[in-house]
């Protein structure tokens, strides 16, 4: 994430630029392509403006920035990875323990299936950060209340499922449930309040791992993945683990599964037994306890 230098931002008609579009809290705004130029969006004093930064020949945009001015702040300027003809989200939300209303940025990166980067600046800290969100596949990513107490959070297709088991359309990621804490971008799946979710995640993985002739490797990881949030993971493999051995019902693609070994995936662990592939990966990603 690179923060630009402080850049002046002035709204308003005066030179020909057209009104602000005003923003209402808890509501996600999206803007398409070329005519984004120098939009204006405000929100109870918060001014932000979008530029986009063409490639060489004008072809595709490599960047959107957006310039964000505040009263009694430093002006900031938050630029993320764009693609194609420049699309992109911007909204203000109540997220998690924030000193005030979140606004949250993003621009889509293209590709097949990815992605959206976001990032997030809480208006209610005069010298906040930009912190990052991370990148998600599809478009617009928007948070919820998923819990009905008020407050919103980003609940997503848990993006480290993706790929590792099989292909993309094989797969069956559990949510990810994220929120904005102490000035972090903090999981919280495995919260209590969010139990129903991976509920959810079981009922539904379930019906396709573990009945039927064959069993998809990318479902089968999310759904011992949700049994794992649940606290049934060692019964569900004992139950499932005679059709996920060699001979078993299990389909992938991969004829052997490399999960990242730190976070920024520069080592690998590499397996070509599958029961074993994902018991590192939920235990490298949290879902168990580490070894």
């Amino acid at each position: 994430m690179a923060v630009l230098p402080a850049v002046a931002v002035t709204a308003g008609t005066a030179l020909g630029q057209p009104a602000p579009t005003p923003l209402t809290l808890n509501e996600t705004v999206e803007w398409n392509g070329p005519e984004a130029e120098g939009r204006v969006f405000a929100y109870d004093g918060t001014s932000i403006t979008v530029a986009l930064g063409w490639a060489e020949g004008n072809e595709w945009v490599e960047t959107v920035s957006y310039a964000i001015a505040r009263a009694g702040a430093a002006p900031l300027t938050v630029e993320v990875p764009a693609g194609f003809m420049g699309n992109g989200q911007i909204g203000v939300y109540e997220i998690g323990n924030a000193a005030g209303p979140v606004l949250v940025v993003g621009a889509y990166t293209g590709g097949a299936h990815c992605c959206e980067q976001l990032y997030l600046i809480d208006l209610g800290t005069k010298d906040a950060e930009p912190v990052d969100g991370g990148m998600y596949d599809g478009g617009t990513v928007a948070p919820v209340d998923a819990d009905g107490d008020g407050l919103l959070e980003f609940v997503v297709p848990d993006p480290r499922f993706h790929y590792a088991f099989d292909c993309y359309a094989c797969g069956g990621p559990p949510a990810a449930v994220f929120t904005l804490r102490d000035g972090a971008f903090t999981e919280i799946s495995a919260e209590p309040r969010f139990r129903f979710l991976f509920v959810e995640d079981f009922n539904r993985y379930s019906q396709s791992c573990g009945t039927g002739e064959e069993w998809t490797a990318g479902v089968c990881a999310g759904l011992l993945g949700a049994a794992a949030r649940l606290g049934i993971y060692e019964g569900t493999l004992a139950i499932l683990k005679p059709g996920l051995g060699k001979g078993g019902k299990l389909v992938s693609g991969w004829e052997d599964f490399s999960i990242c070994a730190n976070d920024e995936c520069t080592e690998t662990q590499d397996f070509t037994d599958f029961v074993e592939a994902v018991d590192y990966a939920l235990r490298r990603w949290g879902y168990l306890p580490a070894d």
